[in-house]
């Protein structure tokens, strides 16, 4: 009986001790997968956020890139047709000067060889139709001067979309800092988390392990060492 009562005080003791670090292993593992899923719910928050924040951030630089092609070649065809009317204004302005001197001398020398003449009406030299000059060259003007404020205006858009791209990649870029450092910490987190996991895991099968031995061992003392309703002499036999 003493052997008995021995052997089964230590399957006992055995068992109890390994049943309560079993329960607490599943309690363990229950927190760590918990803990898990959180933080990898977590984390594909960051990554879907991070994702929309790159592609916002990409396709306002594409189109800001296009829209400075179109404001650029704005400017340019602007410089150009005003360059050309320039032009035709110098070209226009000395003709109108060389028609004026032309017919101001050829009045002079025709008043000094022609007899008189009764008064014609009006004194002086022909200039050229000066009131068809002043339209034409006015109109001319009011072109370049349209061109001009088309460059100012296209430029000043051109510095408020390049202002406005610097604050959205200044704000973005800040929120994606942010979580970037957030996706790290979380990502070592659930890394550490993953092993205490493994690690709680190895322990629980060898406490289950240590369990089912001292269940073995006591259902094996059972017949010889608990009372089974036989006599001695059955137990025995």
């Amino acid at each position: 009986k003493g052997w008995c009562d021995k052997e089964a005080g230590l399957a006992e003791q055995k068992r109890s001790q390994a049943s309560t670090v079993v329960r607490e292993l599943n309690g363990e593992l229950a927190t760590l997968e918990a803990r898990m899923d959180q933080l990898g719910l977590f984390l594909e928050g960051l990554d879907k956020d991070l994702f929309e924040i790159e592609g916002t951030l990409t396709e306002s630089r594409e189109l800001r890139e296009q829209e400075k092609g179109r404001n650029e070649q704005a400017i340019a065809d602007a410089k150009e047709a005003k360059a050309a009317v320039q032009q035709a204004y110098d070209i226009l302005q000395q003709y109108y000067k060389e028609t004026a001197a032309d017919s101001e001398a050829f009045v002079q020398v025709s008043a000094a060889q022609a007899p008189a003449e009764p008064d014609a009406g009006f004194d002086g030299a022909y200039m050229g139709a000066q009131g068809a000059k002043a339209g034409i060259m006015g109109m001319l003007e009011l072109i370049m001067a349209d061109f001009d404020e088309l460059v100012e205006d296209t430029e000043k858009a051109e510095k408020a979309a390049e202002q406005e791209l610097l604050e959205l990649e200044t704000t973005l870029g800040a929120s994606q800092a942010e979580k970037k450092v957030a996706q790290e910490q979380r990502q070592q987190a659930l890394t550490q988390a993953e092993n205490e996991h493994a690690s709680a895991w190895t322990k629980l099968e060898q406490e289950q392990k240590t369990l089912d031995g001292a269940i073995t061992e006591l259902l094996a003392l059972k017949p010889a060492c608990f009372n089974t309703g036989m006599s001695a002499e059955e137990r025995k036999a």
